[in-house]
């Protein structure tokens, strides 16, 4: 049986290795699911039409909802090293955290293309050269609803290009 101190040890070296995992795919220069994107999508497509799974279930939902994911075993590791009565730092180290990713992301990567995002805007804004690549956006605020239904009115082409006439 392990001590408390080696079990202590080796939970703070696995938040430590998790935590650099993290950084990792948040400095990655391209977005790390762009290898399997269309598998995704496929996957989508499949599971709208004829599993019907709602369409707000899009690729957007997803990347989110695995954002999200991607912070729970760095929670849990760190409410581990934490003192039961102040499990409620784990929230505000959290946030803290996904906070510094993001302010990292906008000043450090240069910009991330996105099939979503402006091919104009974020060179305009930045004062970098246009290559046609779309790029991703920071809203502040709500997406705006001609961004978030491009994704779901490509769905329903690729499910109506499917279905018998």
């Amino acid at each position: 049986m392990l001590s408390p101190l080696t079990r202590r040890r080796i939970v703070a070296g696995s938040a430590v290795l998790y935590l650099m995992f993290i950084v990792a795919v948040a400095a990655w220069p391209t977005p790390v699911d762009r290898p399997i994107s269309g598998q995704v999508d496929r996957a989508l497509a499949y599971a709208h039409d004829p599993v019907g799974v709602p369409v707000v279930v899009d690729y957007s939902f997803v990347e989110f909802t695995m954002n999200i994911a991607l912070f729970v075993p760095a929670g849990l590791l760190v409410a581990l090293l934490l003192p039961a009565r102040r499990w409620w730092l784990v929230a505000v180290f959290g946030g803290l955290f996904s906070l510094l990713i993001e302010v990292a992301q906008a000043h450090l990567l240069p910009v991330r293309h996105y099939a979503w995002g402006s091919s104009t805007h974020i060179p305009k804004l930045c004062g970098l050269p246009q290559t046609g690549e779309p790029g991703a956006e920071m809203w502040l605020g709500p997406i705006p609803r001609t961004h978030r239904d491009s994704r779901t009115a490509a769905a329903s082409r690729t499910r109506s290009d499917r279905s018998p006439s």
